[in-house]
């Protein structure tokens, strides 16, 4: 277990960006200092801008480091929070249908100890995503992790803000520890162009599953991209052609199984992710929860659930694994 433990410490600020990667994921398939936690994301208020239609959906996963097939250590909880209501467009002063997805990844320390030990990763990241074609109209996220390795002690603090709001695109990264601010991206351009390929692959996907078919070969060679390892990497998604029955929630549901991995030409950029996921509606009909079968019958109709993911590491994985589903009264109401 000692070794296990040190090559963990080892891959820790990759984990952490894998985590944050599997968050993003998991949107698209529907997101300080000392001991003090921000419980919102930075420069972001949506109770001034979000005016909620229905309740909140709460999903949530267990994280854990997979090494040979068996789970080694339960590493941190993440929540998807998602709500159907209207956003407030501050340029065009019009009320927009949307999406609010919001995002909490964090690792089980006690609140005393954030900020201490041998890792401790607590993100934040939320979206608003326009109906219907689920365009994201801005990204807010906040990194914390602090990692002590054999090697070195590494400490993340900072907040990241784009927006395509208005028509322009506005970038702002906040480092907290170092006190400098960039408001460059990279391929942001090439990012938002990549909006109309996520509906156009989650419709797909979404209308073979009702449609009760096997044959999903037509969607293959799909391409979506992820800024990573400081770079813009294209990851090739394969879909498997039969749907997969998979262990979860004390029942076996059928799912759709698809790899994505760094197309060629881009060795060490990112590592393979696998997603087994199936539609909200039926999600909701397995659990036999009154409220959330209601809740699938006014909202998110394309809504693809992840009920487990896996991300690669240079050793092991990481596993997300669906432990609970349920409603709350609104995106600030959190069990």
């Amino acid at each position: 277990m000692r070794i296990h433990n040190a090559c963990l410490r080892k891959n820790m600020p990759l984990l952490s960006i894998a985590l944050t990667l599997a968050m993003v994921w998991l949107a698209f398939f529907g997101f300080r200092p000392g001991a003090v936690l921000a419980q919102d994301t930075p420069d972001f208020d949506y109770r001034e801008h979000f005016n909620p239609y229905l309740p909140t959906l709460v999903i949530k996963y267990e994280v854990s480091y997979r090494l040979f097939w068996m789970d080694l250590l339960h590493l941190a909880n993440a929540v998807v929070y998602a709500t159907d209501g209207e956003w407030f467009n501050e340029t065009t002063g019009e009320w927009l249908r949307a999406y609010l997805l919001i995002f909490h990844l964090d690792t089980l320390e006690e609140t005393a100890e954030i900020g201490q030990g041998r890792y401790s990763i607590h993100n934040r990241l939320a979206t608003v995503l326009l109906k219907p074609k689920l365009e994201p109209l801005f990204f807010s996220k906040h990194d914390f992790m602090h990692v002590d390795t054999f090697y070195s002690t590494i400490d993340v603090h900072n907040t990241e803000y784009f927006s395509v709001e208005g028509g322009k695109f506005d970038y702002v990264k906040n480092d907290l520890i170092a006190h400098a601010t960039a408001t460059n991206m990279p391929h942001f351009a090439k990012l938002v162009s990549q909006r109309g390929e996520v509906f156009r692959f989650m419709k797909t996907i979404s209308a073979l599953y009702a449609g009760n078919t096997n044959d999903l070969s037509g969607t293959n060679n799909f391409t979506i991209s992820i800024f990573t390892d400081n770079a813009f990497v294209p990851f090739n998604v394969d879909l498997y052609p039969k749907l997969k029955k998979l262990d979860v929630l004390d029942k076996k549901y059928k799912t759709l199984y698809f790899k994505a991995a760094p197309a060629p030409g881009y060795p060490g950029k990112g590592r393979t992710l696998s997603a087994w996921v199936a539609p909200f509606r039926y999600v909701a009909g397995m659990t036999e929860d009154p409220g959330l079968v209601w809740l699938a019958g006014k909202t998110f109709e394309m809504g693809m659930i992840p009920l487990m993911a896996e991300y690669g590491l240079k050793v092991g994985t990481v596993r997300c694994s669906l432990i609970r589903i349920n409603l709350a009264a609104d995106p600030e109401n959190r069990p």
